[in-house]
């Protein structure tokens, strides 16, 4: 590892093409880095998910999806664009009123107090099979994820970020055991210098075509 290091410091040129032609320049990277908001190279609000599970996003979505999110920010605008209508819950008072600002009017924000297993993890309970997506990138996503399915049509999928971690692996594991499938996009994400994984769950019959 300093081996290489010291190869590349000694030779400017790897690293300027890095910065400048390679993926993480490319897929917008360093500037959502040096900005801390998760954007594209164009500056454009993106999901805080790895940069290949929203290309395999981008690629399949079909239009007109309605989509149910748990946690709000420039996700909320990147499937406002590609979405008949988005709802979002959202916990967090100050970050639901900075979203709230610059809305689509095809889009509906709730603030809903976080309790463990309480009305925000529940509230796509509300929702009978209502949405094609079910994006779970908010808090208590275990018992979101337990709750979500009923608020899906039979051809909807489900997003899971941070799918790596260890709390979450008993609510996969239940999913998993309902007839549910997987599958895992590992990488980097916007903003952050570690990779992680965004895994996205479907039936037999889905929208994606998977």
């Amino acid at each position: 590892m300093l081996k290489t290091f010291v190869k590349l410091i000694s030779n400017a040129r790897p690293l300027a093409d890095l910065v400048n032609n390679g993926p993480l320049s490319e897929d917008g990277w360093f500037l959502s880095w040096h900005s801390k908001a998760s954007i594209d190279a164009k500056g454009k609000p993106i999901p805080w998910i790895t940069y290949p599970a929203i290309e395999f996003l981008s690629r399949r979505l079909p239009k007109n999806i309605r989509v149910l999110e748990y946690g709000c920010g420039n996700s909320t605008y990147w499937w406002a664009e590609r979405a008949a209508s988005v709802v979002s819950i959202e916990h967090d008072p100050s970050w639901y009123a900075q979203t709230l600002l610059n809305l689509p009017s095809h889009c509906s924000l709730k603030h809903i107090p976080l309790e463990s297993d309480g009305d925000y993890a529940r509230a796509s309970l509300a929702y009978g099979n209502m949405f094609e997506i079910v994006v779970i990138d908010g808090r208590d996503r275990a018992n979101c994820l337990l709750h979500c399915s009923g608020a899906l049509t039979d051809d909807g999928i489900i997003i899971l970020d941070n799918s790596e971690r260890e709390r979450y692996q008993e609510s996969i594991r239940k999913l998993l055991a309902q007839d549910w499938r997987r599958i895992e996009f590992i990488g980097y994400a916007p903003i952050s210098s570690a990779k992680s994984e965004t895994s996205i769950f479907y039936r037999d019959t889905n929208l994606l075509g998977l």
